[in-house]
């Protein structure tokens, strides 16, 4: 929305996700035979991150392929993580304990999620005001002065009258603050998510080896 892209463009845009995430989850459902759990996921951890971090670096100059590829990574780091720890959360139950194992499993997870979502958009329109309170605090310098001055005489040649034309020419400026202070709090969140994904590595020590069961 903060770049212009129409329903189309979007779509083109994040739907590479979903098959960096489906090509992920062919590879780990064999390689998890093969290799520990906890490996598949440090990994998938690790790349999550990464990807993460590179839609914190965005712009509102970017192209369409800066937000492909890490939505690419951030795709396929979804399977190395969601299979080998669907795996390792039910291996350790009897076979007549996984159907409720797997209910409680899920419950859990969207909860999680919820959870997730209400802090993630909490913490966006929180930082937005943030920034927005720090650009508009710029309002008074020579350089806001300057560029309300020319987008007015230039809104004054195409015709407007000068009153007009100061009012829209704010009005610009105010809608270019909104638009970087809510791209800013974007950026600010995807660097914690980020982070958290890095920090869940360690914890991955936590869990057990997977119990094969004959």
């Amino acid at each position: 929305t903060l770049m212009g892209y129409s329903a189309l463009q979007s779509g083109l845009t994040v739907s590479p996700r979903g098959l960096g995430a489906m090509v992920s989850m062919m590879m780990v459902g064999i390689l998890v035979r093969y290799i520990d759990g906890r490996l598949l996921m440090a990994f998938g951890f690790a790349l999550l991150g990464a990807s993460t971090w590179m839609l914190g670096n965005i712009s509102l100059e970017i192209g369409m392929s800066s937000v492909i590829l890490p939505n690419v990574l951030n795709g396929f780091a979804m399977g190395f993580i969601f299979v080998p720890l669907t795996t390792m959360t039910l291996s350790r139950l009897r076979k007549q304990d996984i159907g409720n194992g797997a209910g409680i499993y899920n419950l859990m997870r969207n909860i999680g999620g919820s959870v997730g979502i209400a802090t993630a958009m909490t913490m966006l329109v929180r930082g937005s005001q943030i920034h927005q309170s720090t650009l508009a605090a710029d309002a008074g310098s020579p350089l806001a002065s300057g560029l309300a001055r020319g987008l007015q005489a230039r809104l004054f040649s195409q015709g407007v009258d000068m009153v007009t034309a100061h009012q829209k020419a704010l009005g610009m400026i105010y809608r270019s603050v909104q638009q970087q202070s809510a791209l800013m709090a974007y950026a600010d969140n995807f660097r914690l998510i980020a982070i958290l994904a890095l920090s869940c590595i360690p914890l991955l020590l936590l869990f057990q080896r997977v119990k094969r069961h004959d």
